[in-house]
């Protein structure tokens, strides 16, 4: 009764603070996936746990660092550049909406009344949409900026939390197997080898995912002759990392836009640059998935089919996991099946 007790005690617990602990967790996650960095430098420099620790860290530091100043300078500079424009954009909708309003005043002087009214009622239900929508983004915007200390509170929270998880990891780990048997102890290494090769392969295709897509999304930008390639190139990666969205929640408005303004030209070479994009990563991900991940290529592809047709985008990650979850816990011992006839 006690040990039951302690466990929905263990539960709610849980419950209430792992909403509250994302920057621990991910990173306890972040030293897991560096583990495997710091042991090889143990090992081949004869070094002490902490040295290595340190120098893997002030990579981690220095790698991101630069990237987030490569970013953000040139998020800067394209955001700059857009603002001193954004006038004449405005300016150039202003004429396309005076334009349409006279071509709707000649178009409604010989259509039925109800008719009009009808078309009206549509257009007004959609300029309410709009300006919810503007009103929705505005107030996200401010809130976003509100939570700017909070969030750089969270990111140091973060990197020091990831020195010291290193630093203590295989303190911790033995801490974690005192309490299971012998024979459960086997079961959990053999699932954390697993999944932890299975994670360290799912963010290196990741990252070539992204590379991938970024390349070939600053590429198709620059042969279009569209405005802020690099600052659309890297909202196109934000956004297709996102869960549930893709490459196509840019891309297929932004092209809705070019074709109303009257660039149809760009509009259907984004449409292209949008297939392109896609067509590349079906065809390439059942391949790095399977080498990354530790799985058939025969097996990603179908876990990833039918992932996308049960829960759409996110079953293509999803369907995936699945298929290695079950084998590593196959391998462990957990799952046991024979099935002869």
């Amino acid at each position: 009764m006690k040990k039951y007790l302690l466990l929905i005690i263990i539960a709610i617990l849980l419950y209430f603070l792992l909403p509250k602990s994302v920057p621990i967790l991910l990173a306890l996650l972040t030293a897991v996936l560096f583990e495997p960095f710091v042991t090889s430098i143990i090992k081949r420099w004869k070094l002490k746990r902490g040295f290595s620790v340190l120098i893997v860290f002030v990579l981690f530091l220095s790698i991101t660092g630069f990237i987030s100043y490569i970013v953000l300078a040139k998020l800067i500079e394209q955001l700059i550049y857009f603002s001193n424009n954004l006038p004449f954009v405005l300016a150039k909708i202003n004429i396309l909406v005076g334009q349409s309003i006279d071509k709707w005043e000649l178009f409604s002087a010989n259509v039925p009344k109800d008719v009009i009214d009808s078309i009206e009622a549509s257009f007004e239900s959609l300029e309410k949409s709009i300006l919810s929508w503007t009103s929705n983004l505005t107030q996200s915007v401010l809130l976003f900026i509100t939570t700017i200390p909070q969030i750089l509170i969270e990111i140091l929270v973060y990197f020091i939390a990831v020195f010291l998880f290193s630093l203590e990891l295989p303190r911790l780990k033995l801490k974690i197997l005192e309490m299971f048997s012998e024979k459960t102890k086997e079961k959990i290494l053999v699932i954390s080898k697993q999944l932890n090769r299975a994670g360290v392969g799912f963010l290196k295709a990741q990252v070539l995912f992204s590379a991938l897509t970024f390349v070939l999304a600053y590429v198709g930008l620059l042969i279009l002759k569209v405005d802020y390639p690099i600052l659309l190139s890297i909202v196109i990666v934000i956004v297709d990392i996102l869960p549930v969205l893709g490459t196509g929640s840019v891309l297929v408005p932004f092209a809705v836009y070019c074709f109303v303004t009257g660039q149809q030209d760009t509009g259907i070479g984004l449409i292209i640059m949008f297939l392109i994009i896609t067509v590349v990563r079906r065809v390439i991900e059942p391949k790095v998935y399977s080498s990354s991940m530790g799985i058939s290529p025969l097996a990603s592809l179908i876990s990833m089919y039918l992932g996308f047709q049960i829960i759409g985008f996110l079953g293509l990650i999803v369907g995936p996991t699945v298929i290695i979850i079950f084998d590593t816990f196959k391998k462990a011992g957990i799952i046991k099946y024979q099935f002869k006839l």
